[in-house]
């Protein structure tokens, strides 16, 4: 026993090699920290890549498998399926490390790329049919009739959630809610995913901050009960339905009208307040219509990179190869 303990003393340790050559690891994409390492992740899901190579300074300990998880569910319309993800971290100790991230998708990379562009074009004339409509409660009826309008729904979970909803008439609570959601906002419409329970059940609706007032909306409910136009309710209307009250707006119904002055006399602006044409930065009122018209910044705070208008479908015979594995 005493032999075998020297000559374990003698022998030299394992060194750990990574499996990329120098010419892989030089295209490994350079970011700083957790911040810049998110925003690479969050291209990457929603672009439905299987890889991704990082050389990552200031290296800090980070959760994958989270970190996907909630970019994945940030917005169900940019990335049509959770990937599980897999991490080899090389070295095991300093400030610069190199990642490699292996992404598995629930159906092939490429059909969720088409999936991508089909919900886009949709996305895209969502926005079109209200973009000229100067009421955000017309906006937010006229966007509730896009959507639930468009298929016999059946209720349903899918791994492929907002696709399943607009392309396939599939859908739960979670992708009404979610796909109205990010309608609203970008149509300019004050919209949250309230994220709760109904009956004793996980269960997802949205509330409305509208001009009129605070309301909410249950899309799937509605739909099922075939209403032309979504039910606003107040938090005393909710019966049925349990959320963290601390977490969400308050639902109290229409905004109270303003108070007349004690003359009676609606406040007039004085005309020498006015803005006289071509005030704003120099825009004539035209001009200023047009720039309100153009589309607004998609989900503001969010991690995932902007969706592009428009998009076109890729034919079939253009499709990425599939990577084989010597």
């Amino acid at each position: 026993m005493r032999l075998i303990a020297q000559v374990s003393e003698v022998l030299p340790k394992p060194r750990i090699r990574y499996r990329r050559s120098h010419a892989e690891l030089a295209k490994a994409m350079t970011v700083r920290g957790s911040i810049g390492t998110r925003n690479a992740v969050a291209a990457a899901v929603a672009e439905s890549s299987e890889r991704l190579l990082l050389r990552i300074s200031g290296y800090d300990q980070m959760d994958f498998d989270a970190m996907v998880a909630e970019l994945s569910a940030q917005d169900i319309t940019r990335v049509m399926a959770k990937p599980t993800v897999s991490a080899e971290v090389v070295p095991n100790s300093g400030s610069v490390r190199i990642v490699e991230l292996d992404f598995t998708y629930p159906r092939d990379p490429a059909e969720l790329r088409v999936m991508q562009s089909a919900v886009n074009t949709i996305m895209n004339s969502a926005y079109g049919y209200v973009r000229f409509v100067k009421s955000d409660l017309e906006r937010a009826i006229l966007l509730y009739s896009f959507l639930t309008e468009r298929h016999d729904y059946i209720v349903q979970s899918s791994e492929t959630p907002a696709y399943a909803l607009l392309c396939e008439g599939i859908a739960d609570s979670r992708a009404f809610a979610e796909v109205f959601g990010v309608m609203c906002n970008r149509s300019m419409v004050k919209c949250t995913v309230v994220h709760g329970m109904k009956n004793g059940e996980p269960y997802e609706w949205n509330i409305l901050e509208l001009e009129s007032g605070t309301w909410h909306v249950d899309v799937l409910a509605d739909e099922q009960a075939g209403m032309r136009e979504p039910s606003l309710r107040t938090d005393a209307e909710m019966g049925g339905y349990s959320w963290d009250t601390q977490a969400y707006p308050v639902c109290s119904g229409p905004v109270a009208p303003a108070e007349p002055q004690e003359n009676g006399q609606t406040d007039v602006q004085n005309p020498a307040e006015t803005p006289e044409a071509g005030a704003n930065g120099g825009q004539t009122p035209t001009e200023q219509e047009d720039a309100e018209s153009e589309p607004p910044s998609e989900n503001p705070g969010s991690d995932l990179p902007p969706a592009p208008l428009e998009p076109e479908l890729p034919p079939e015979e253009n499709l990425p190869e599939p990577e084989i594995s010597p």
